[in-house]
């Protein structure tokens, strides 16, 4: 009789001390998993910016998540680091305003253009275009770049297949 009150206690206790060692596993992102893995990206990056691919495994998205955090942003680099890092593939980015991309002058005028865009204090923007070779939604494309480049730049998105 005894041993069957004491083992029944103990067996509460049990289950109490796994929950509170589970509970503690959740509150850091290197031992979070599953569902709470999710609701750290939501947390961090807010609601569908880091958005779980589809079969991922929890390692890989944890990954994301982590070099995410520290990833540098508002650059050329940054926005073509980010979808490579996405699609396995690194995307071809043309800026419509630099000289580089498209050129400074054009028959239209030269600085202070609206035609050629050389000088124009317009929003920028930029036209992107991924092979991507792994599997990748483009919403999710569109969100990392949404998450990645400066705040008032239009991106252009087109995925080849």
């Amino acid at each position: 009789m005894l041993q069957a009150l004491l083992t029944g206690f103990g067996a509460v206790l049990s289950v109490i001390w796994h929950l509170i060692i589970d509970v503690k596993r959740q509150t850091r992102l290197g031992t979070t998993q599953g569902a709470f893995l999710e609701m750290a990206a939501v947390d961090f990056f807010g609601p569908g910016a880091m958005a779980r691919l589809e079969q991922e495994k929890d390692g890989h998205y944890r990954r994301r998540l982590v070099t995410s955090l520290a990833a540098p942003l508002n650059t050329r680099m940054a926005v073509s680091e980010s979808v490579r890092r996405l699609s396995g593939a690194a995307p071809r980015i043309i800026e419509l305003g630099s000289a580089q991309d498209c050129g400074a002058w054009c028959h239209g005028g030269g600085y202070g253009a609206s035609r050629s865009r050389y000088g124009s204090r317009n929003g920028g923007q930029f036209c992107l275009e991924v092979f991507p070779k792994i599997p990748v939604d483009q919403r999710t494309v569109q969100a990392v770049i949404r998450v990645t480049k400066a705040s008032g730049v239009i991106a252009w998105v087109r995925m080849l297949d």
